[in-house]
């Protein structure tokens, strides 16, 4: 999964900044790709102005903006990615999951359907859960635990069972990076 096909998931979700897309155009830049010059150095970061530019970088570039429903899974499968591998932190992670995909997204799915858990329809349940035992965990540190540890030993289990729930679901997903 490359930095352009996840922008370019995170620009069709409405997940993108100007100052997002110029610091990409500035790395795909140094990278080698001269089509990105002009998202490289625009001045108005404002999505008006930067998004036709980097629509445009995205054609040049034969990264076409994926469908909402696919640019779901792109962002999903990237930032799962970023927490397996230990690129981000996982409660870290995992709130920005929340605020990009799950809330906005994901949730409103859940709802409409036959699903049981929040997050279900993308087999996300157990992450979302995670997401909020970290606020619990801190809310409660000597009333609730994970396996008899509480407090920051608690949080610290949680961290690894979120860098396992990311795993599964790439491994269950098909996704290429585990």
């Amino acid at each position: 999964m490359n930095h352009l096909e996840v922008a370019a998931a995170k620009y069709q979700l409405g997940r993108q900044t100007g100052e997002a897309l110029r610091d990409l155009g500035v790395a795909l830049l140094s990278d080698g790709h001269d089509q990105a010059v002009r998202l490289a150095i625009v001045d108005d970061l404002t999505m008006a102005e930067v998004g036709p530019i980097f629509e445009r970088v995205c054609l040049e570039m034969g990264q076409a903006i994926p469908p909402s429903d696919e640019a779901i899974d792109i962002v999903i499968a990237a930032q799962l990615s970023d927490i397996a591998e230990g690129q981000v932190a996982p409660e870290v992670g995992l709130k920005q999951l929340m605020e990009d995909v799950v809330l906005p997204r994901v949730l409103p799915e859940s709802q409409a359907g036959a699903y049981q858990f929040a997050g279900e329809s993308r087999g996300l349940q157990r992450l979302v859960g995670a997401h909020w035992s970290y606020d619990e965990l801190r809310a409660r540190p000597t009333e609730l635990s994970i396996d008899g540890k509480f407090g920051d030993e608690a949080i610290k289990l949680l961290d690894e069972q979120v860098v396992g729930f990311a795993r599964d679901w790439l491994r269950r997903s098909g996704s290429s990076r585990v």
